[in-house]
């Protein structure tokens, strides 16, 4: 009986000891995302001072779409061949407040990217539950000079919105899988959704969903890949209404270059950007293709292709 009576005295003060323990906690993940957004808006505080370039004419200045907030219009509407009415909503709400006053689109665009890099924190951290990998892989996210095209330029908002919706619903479907709440399945659908409204570019989503549970360690069995039938059926069907979208501009003429050459430049590209993480040198807006129509693909070309089958080959191992 006296050793019941001392567990039952001890057991409050553990208690109390835990939630010393978290507040420590809580305060290092909010201190350490407090300096990397810090170091992120000293490198990206330049673009407050921005105009308007390129496509930004097509989005804000002549877009008349977006000087009334009619939802009609927008919902049934694509733009230069995307399709992302809630991306034009957004520039709807924008050119209300700013008009065509260019600091207000980047400002709201860093304001995006400072988002993105906390849910990039959160997200990893749920992911592995390691705070430096999370850590560093939100400072990377924070900084790297490859996202200044993404942050920069006032027409890549749908790159930011889809991002940050993109990563709210993987959020919650790693919530999910901790606790099996139907709520938590229902918002991943919900900003999936949001997130292909935003960009095309969210359709592979469900993919992302397969590869987290092989890694987390679940089975991939038929019950596994039935609830993830809805993810598919989102971005199946928002991915066919991009594609309408795209050939409104002839963006899917695959004419121009024959297959295998296209092949080629998919397995370069694949690898240049595998090197501009590392290296990030000699960046560009616009890579060009690395040959004229009609003209042969040089050999150290396919080079790139073995390369790239060995990098599969390595990780499938």
């Amino acid at each position: 009986m006296k050793k019941n009576k001392e567990h039952k005295k001890q057991h409050p003060q553990s208690k109390k000891q835990v939630a010393k323990n978290v507040k420590p906690e809580r305060w290092k993940f909010i201190g350490a995302l407090f300096i990397i957004i810090l170091i992120s808006f000293i490198a990206y505080a330049p673009a407050l001072q921005n105009g308007f370039v390129w496509d930004d004419d097509d989005y804000v200045r002549n877009n008349l779409l977006i000087q009334s907030i009619d939802l009609k219009e927008i919902f049934s509407q694509s733009l230069m061949g995307n399709y992302h009415p809630l991306t034009i909503l957004v520039y709807s709400f924008e050119y209300h407040f700013f008009g065509l006053k260019e600091s207000g689109y980047h400002a709201i665009n860093l304001i995006f990217h400072f988002l993105n890099i906390i849910l990039v924190f959160y997200a990893v951290y749920l992911l592995c539950e390691k705070f430096p990998v999370a850590l560093v892989a939100s400072l990377l996210f924070g900084i790297h000079p490859i996202h200044v095209e993404s942050v920069a330029w006032v027409s890549e908002l749908k790159d930011l919105l889809y991002t940050f919706f993109f990563l709210s619903a993987y959020i919650y479907y790693l919530k999910y899988l901790k606790d099996r709440q139907k709520i938590f399945y229902f918002y991943s659908l919900l900003f999936l959704l949001l997130s292909l409204l935003s960009k095309a570019m969210a359709a592979s989503f469900p993919l992302v969903l397969i590869l987290t549970d092989y890694f987390k360690g679940n089975k991939i069995n038929t019950k596994t890949l039935l609830e993830k039938i809805p993810f598919f059926a989102l971005s199946l069907i928002l991915g066919v209404v991009a594609v309408y979208a795209q050939k409104e501009t002839g963006a899917t003429d695959i004419t121009v270059f024959p297959f295998p050459q296209r092949i080629v430049f998919a397995c370069y590209g694949f690898i240049a950007y595998l090197l501009k993480l590392v290296l990030p040198l000699q960046l560009c807006a616009y890579y060009a293709y690395p040959i004229k129509t009609g003209s042969e693909v040089p050999p150290q070309y396919y080079f790139y292709v073995l390369l790239l089958l060995w990098i599969f080959a390595y990780f499938f191992y």
